[in-house]
């Protein structure tokens, strides 16, 4: 599949397999906005990208805040023109390592966050870029998962 000159966001770019499709989609020549809560990470892989005649755009972001959502989507805008697709990849896991009984040690303020991150991020998401995909006809929005849902953990 050839994307030249697509605009893509990629939550959680900064990091892990996030910073790899960002990798991957450089090399097909997107312009790619790195929405990564770590800035350093953001950062370094916007740098990377660019010297290597790459474009990139570090957008520190934390997914799960409303407003700073709106300020990704915005920047990145600000900077491309548009948005053609959306990834929605950034989560967390618990610091709890998941065996049978070890969930109700869990603490409550962690469990939010997780499902903010995990779940709640993607929908604050969409819900920024749809608007602006309806007004070009055009979008494409990528939900990444992991095996976790299928296994009952967050």
């Amino acid at each position: 599949m050839r994307l030249d000159n697509a605009v893509v966001i990629v939550t959680g770019g900064g990091k892990g397999i996030g910073r790899h499709y960002v990798d991957g989609l450089a090399a097909e020549r997107t312009a790619v906005a790195i929405a990564e809560i770590n800035a350093e990470a953001a950062e370094s892989a916007a740098d990377e990208q660019n010297a290597e005649g790459f474009t990139a755009l570090a957008v520190p972001t934390d997914v799960s805040d409303a407003a700073s959502v709106k300020r990704m989507v915005g920047e990145s805008i600000s900077t491309f023109g548009r948005i053609d697709v959306l990834v929605n990849n950034a989560a967390m896991f618990a610091s709890v390592k998941f065996t049978h009984g070890s969930r109700d040690r869990i603490p409550v303020d962690e469990w939010d966050r997780m499902f903010a991150v995990n779940v709640r991020s993607a929908w604050l998401c969409c819900r920024e870029v749809i608007p602006h995909m309806r007004k070009r006809g055009y979008g494409k929005i990528i939900n990444v998962s992991s095996d976790m849902a299928s296994k009952g953990t967050p």
